[in-house]
């Protein structure tokens, strides 16, 4: 049985250093890949509408990239990958995507450094990804 990974970019180290996870977790298991990238509209900047397209443009442009980068790897491993890029509630998005892939395996990178990884509000944000 493939299994089906799904690994969510924002553009970050972080999520650079979970796509290196996820890829070498698909080509050991000869995992299909997923690549999602969010532009979340909920943090989204509002000051006025021309700074917060500005702002919009710039993370769908650094998670375009990223995407980039993950189909070459992918292709310089032999590895199946799909990329998509969508906006919305990111943990929304993240769930309604790996309820359609029925994904076995979501990968992530968390960027905030204000809110430590063994956190009630990271405990909080993944179980709203994870639910059912």
């Amino acid at each position: 049985m493939d299994q089906t990974i799904l690994l969510a970019v924002d553009g970050s180290d972080q999520s650079t250093q979970a796509a290196n996870y996820a890829l070498a977790l698909a080509e050991k298991e000869g995992a299909r890949l997923h690549a999602i990238h969010v532009v979340d509209t909920n943090s989204t900047p509002e000051p006025t509408r021309s700074t917060a397209e500005l702002a919009t443009i710039q993370v769908e442009e650094r998670g375009q990239e990223q995407l980039r980068q993950i189909e070459a790897a992918c292709l310089d491993r032999d590895i199946t990958v799909e990329t998509v890029s969508c906006h919305g509630t990111l943990t929304e998005e993240l769930a309604r995507y790996a309820e359609e892939i029925d994904a076995d395996q979501i990968v992530l990178g968390y960027r905030n450094r204000r809110i430590p990884s063994n956190s009630r509000l990271m405990d909080s944000l993944t179980a709203e990804v994870v639910r059912p």
